[in-house]
């Protein structure tokens, strides 16, 4: 997964949201956008992303009349290219968690694997932020795309605190659950000593 791209794509205010992307740029009429075969070159664009928000996202560019904001993304994608050089900056396994912030969002209750999934998401959030701090002066523009990353310790702490890395419920979920499971040991270690002493 290239990281530009998944910075890219949680940068977009519609994200979380699984929104469509409109874009309001009067740069250029749909005509004009076909003659240049523009949906084509979107396309193949889509085509260079690993990420699915970033594939929707490229999908949805327009291109701008604004000189300043034409200069901005190019220094954007300048960055962007450089930081793809680079060894040791990734964003390990993130996925696509728009879906389950839909279902949290609305009061549903998330799987284990999409709980870990969320987890694994966080975690490259956190450690893409980190490698950012010390790259700052270098990548000024992605940074500040980076700082905007949401700070999730505590969520991050609570998902590995109930869950294994395998799915299952630990039983440092919560003292009840603990203590269920130390009687039914209990129960099962006495019924297995008396079918030995049968």
């Amino acid at each position: 997964m290239i990281v530009s791209e998944f910075m890219f794509a949680l940068h977009h205010p519609n994200y979380l949201t699984n929104s469509p992307v409109v874009y309001n740029s009067p740069a250029m009429d749909s005509k004009t956008l076909n003659v240049l075969e523009y949906p084509k070159i979107l396309e193949r664009l889509a085509g260079f992303c690993d990420f699915s928000a970033s594939m929707e996202l490229a999908r949805s560019l327009e291109p701008t009349d604004s000189y300043e904001l034409a200069i901005s993304r190019l220094a954007e994608t300048t960055e962007a290219r450089k930081i793809l050089s680079l060894q040791g900056i990734g964003v390990g396994a993130a996925h696509d968690i728009r879906p389950q912030a839909d279902l949290a969002a609305r009061g549903g209750v998330l799987d284990p694997h999409a709980l870990l999934d969320v987890k694994s998401t966080l975690i490259s959030c956190r450690d893409l932020k980190k490698n950012f701090d010390k790259k700052a002066d270098e990548f000024p523009r992605l940074t500040l795309i980076v700082e905007g990353l949401p700070e999730t310790f505590g969520l991050v702490d609570a998902i590995t605190r109930i869950l294994s890395d395998r799915g299952e419920v630990l039983d440092s979920a919560s003292p009840k659950l603990a203590d269920i499971r130390r009687n039914l040991r209990v129960a099962q270690d006495r019924l297995m000593s008396r079918l030995q002493n049968m």
